[in-house]
């Protein structure tokens, strides 16, 4: 029974962590073209957000970008966010 317990808080103390872990980070880009936008760098053909960034970002035709985002390149990168 007392194995049964500690079990048991083990599994709550781990749940109650489980909401501290930090997001995910962007999602991989498709690499255009030699650049990658500011914040990511080139992986194995794609473009992943660097270690320091939490820009989200997205390919684009367009020589402009919807408000809120920038042009980088071929990107339309999120503004105000967290790249260092």
């Amino acid at each position: 029974m007392f194995r049964f317990s500690l079990l048991i808080a083990a599994l709550m103390a781990s749940a109650a962590h489980a909401g501290e872990r930090s997001p995910i980070g962007p999602a991989p880009l498709p690499a255009i073209g030699a650049a990658c936008p500011s914040g990511y760098q080139r992986s194995a053909g794609a473009c992943v957000a660097g270690p320091h960034t939490s820009c989200r970002a997205f390919p684009t035709t367009s020589s402009v970008c919807p408000s809120g985002y920038t042009k980088s390149f071929d990107y339309c990168v999120e503004t105000g966010c967290q790249s260092r």
